[in-house]
């Protein structure tokens, strides 16, 4: 039965986790789930080069003379966000997803997070005095800066509780006390530092970056995606997240960007792990709905894995999109994204592989065209429950 199982959602990015939004309420034994640390885009992009400007000035002048390490909230803030307004309401959520360049207005939507969480003064005055002096690091070194984006709230607030609480386990302890987080949810970092993606295209160009490859015209290869250190050397592996993946009792891949967990599969110690697992038939990967320029056909990746001894359960949806609203079809066309499996003719192709593939997720059309969660719950349970 599904009670007391250790789930571990493998490399999920800013919105994969939300297909999996019905799953993470259930009642077991925990769920970590895991991000990497490769986000160096927008608003979380432009935090982490004002710490590390001028060799790290304003890391160490908000860390008591010691660098910490830069990592990249972004997509932890979403996950975090999406609880806020599930246990506060959608005002308290949006104070931590408030982006400016303005320090009252950040002290204002502070206010509504300091009151939400119950804050001790001690640490809310000491964030204040954080947050100002970060705003006045920008003011004296703006001209320094190639680029200048809106400071997103939720950024300085996680550096300063990962300073002042001394990791991400007692954030998310934190979290669970203060009854935004489930207390079976742990939401993790795949290392302990900035890590920088690479990639080399079909055109055999490398990429070096998530931004670069994020807008690349033209597909990444699969076994070329790694992750390398701020030296450009391969990035070592976590410990703790190896530890976790042998420990875990199921490993789900979400649906989302091929680049939020196929570079760790390209580890070879984590590889020998998923191949463990493999064979025991703990991986489930719920496949995409969409792809982008830079990725290949959604059936390569699945050869890819399979040319790895990595042979997932994979859950598809039910339908082909015939019935898609036109004006969702148009909005993903301008975000550069297109459909997986849009003929028989794709869908066939899938099929012949011809390894335990699972045809029966439903998708919600009414705003959006994403995955139910209710049937991706429904769906993952009923496979756990069928080992």
């Amino acid at each position: 039965m599904f009670t007391n199982k250790n789930i571990l959602i493998f490399g999920v990015g800013g919105h994969g986790w939300e297909s999996l939004s019905s799953l993470l309420i259930q009642e077991t034994k925990e769920f970590k789930v895991y991000g990497t640390t490769v986000d160096w885009g927008g608003s979380t992009g432009f935090w982490g080069r004002l710490l590390e400007l001028n060799d790290d000035e304003l890391n160490k002048n908000l860390h008591s003379q010691i660098t910490q390490p830069v990592l990249p909230w972004g997509d932890f803030n979403k996950l975090i966000i999406y609880f806020l307004e599930k246990s506060f309401g959608l005002e308290v959520a949006e104070s931590l997803n408030f982006r400016s360049l303005e320090i009252l207005e950040h002290l204002q939507q502070f206010k509504t997070l300091e009151k939400a969480l119950d804050l001790e003064e001690k640490m809310a005055d000491s964030f204040k005095e954080y947050l100002q002096a970060s705003f006045n690091f920008l003011e004296k070194n703006s001209t320094n800066l190639e680029e200048i984006k809106t400071i997103c709230l939720g950024n300085p607030w996680h550096q300063f509780l990962c300073f002042k609480l001394g990791n991400l386990k007692a954030i998310n302890e934190f979290y669970h006390q203060k009854k935004v987080l489930p207390s079976n949810i742990y939401r993790l970092f795949t290392s302990n530092e900035r890590e920088v993606l690479i990639g080399k295209n079909t055109s055999k160009k490398v990429l070096i970056g998530e931004d670069p490859i994020d807008i690349s015209e033209t597909a990444i290869e699969p076994k070329t995606l790694k992750h390398f250190n701020k030296k450009q050397k391969k990035a070592r592996v976590s410990r703790d997240f190896l530890l976790d993946i042998q420990k875990s009792d199921y490993l789900v891949i979400p649906n989302g960007s091929i680049a939020n967990w196929l570079p760790l599969i390209n580890y070879p110690q984590i590889r020998k792990e998923l191949v463990k697992k493999s064979a025991e038939g703990k991986i489930i990967w719920i496949l995409n709905l969409f792809h982008t320029l830079n990725e290949l056909n959604i059936t390569s990746y699945v050869e890819y894995l399979y040319s790895l001894n990595i042979f997932p359960k994979i859950l598809v949806s039910k339908d082909l999109p015939e019935n898609i609203p036109q004006e969702i079809y148009q909005k993903y066309r301008e975000q550069g994204k297109f459909l997986n499996l849009h003929t028989p003719i794709e869908v066939s192709k899938l099929r012949e592989l011809n390894h335990n593939l699972h045809f029966e997720l439903e998708c919600d059309l009414n705003l959006t065209y994403k995955y139910d969660p209710d049937k991706v719950s429904q769906s993952i349970l009923n496979l756990i429950n069928e080992s």
